[in-house]
């Protein structure tokens, strides 16, 4: 089916998402998927993104594998909002803020201001029943500068 599909758009620029809805994915089954679908259908104009669960605790870390393994762009939201009705106790996305702090320390430009998505996270926290899945709203924010 994906060949079907970059064939037809092959001379148009193309974003193709890897998805892992459910979190079961690990680093290493993130490399070696990006590494098979780069070796099988890599070509100017396709970018790979990634849209990350963080159900398994490792949202951040599949993200990072993901984007030293060609992934452009990387779904997350701020706290970590997001579920999905189709698997029974999943929690929310990959956290926005956690991941952009992973980023910045590895040196990696994003053009995203990190206490924007604090602020963001910290909004939605105070909301009544407001839960985030933020481990960086968590750290006194002295210690983040």
């Amino acid at each position: 089916m994906l060949s079907k599909a970059l064939k037809l758009a092959e001379d148009l620029p193309l974003e193709v998402a890897l998805c892992d809805t459910t979190g079961r994915a690990t680093p290493y089954s993130v490399a070696d998927y990006f590494r098979q679908l780069r070796e099988r259908h890599d070509r100017i104009g396709l970018d790979w993104a990634f849209y990350v669960h963080d159900i398994f605790g490792m949202g951040v870390a599949n993200a990072l594998f993901a984007i030293n393994h060609v992934a452009t762009a990387v779904d997350t939201a701020c706290a970590g909002l997001g579920g999905c009705p189709f698997a029974p106790g999943a929690t929310g996305n990959s956290v926005a803020e956690d991941l952009l702090f992973a980023l910045i320390g590895g040196g990696v430009t994003t053009g995203i201001d990190l206490p924007k998505p604090l602020e963001a996270a910290d909004t939605i926290a105070a909301l009544p029943g407001g839960q985030t899945a933020s481990h960086l709203r968590q750290v006194p924010r002295e210690r983040l500068s």
